[in-house]
C-alpha cells in the first residue's frame, strides 16, 4: 500500500522504477561520482550518467522519499542503492 502512495507523490521515481532504469545522478568534481563509475563500468553495467540539476524533480524527490542528500544519486534496475558507499556495499568494491 506504501509503494501506492509513493507513486502519486513522486511521479519521476516511479518512472525509473517502471522502466528498470540505471542512473547515476552527480557531477564530475566529485570523487564519490567518479568512484561509483568507476564500480559500474568495471561491473559492466549500462547507465545513464545525469548531470547534477538537469532532473531537479527527480532529485527532489530523491531527497524527500529516500532522505539521501548527496551525490551521487544511483538508481539500478530501477531500484534506488543510495550513493557510492551503498553502491561499494552491494557489489563487494
Amino acid at each position: 500500500m506504501a509503494e501506492i502512495l509513493k507513486t502519486d507523490i513522486f511521479p519521476k521515481i516511479n518512472e525509473v522504477k517502471e522502466e528498470k532504469r540505471n542512473i547515476l545522478i552527480g557531477f564530475k568534481e566529485c570523487p564519490y561520482c567518479v568512484r561509483a563509475e568507476e564500480i559500474l563500468e568495471l561491473r559492466k553495467i549500462e547507465y545513464v550518467y545525469v548531470y547534477r540539476d538537469k532532473e531537479k524533480e527527480l532529485e527532489d524527490e530523491i531527497k524527500k522519499c529516500y532522505g539521501h542528500e548527496t551525490y551521487p544519486m544511483i538508481f539500478i534496475d530501477g531500484e534506488f542503492v543510495g550513493g557510492c558507499a551503498e553502491l561499494k556495499d552491494r557489489y563487494n568494491c
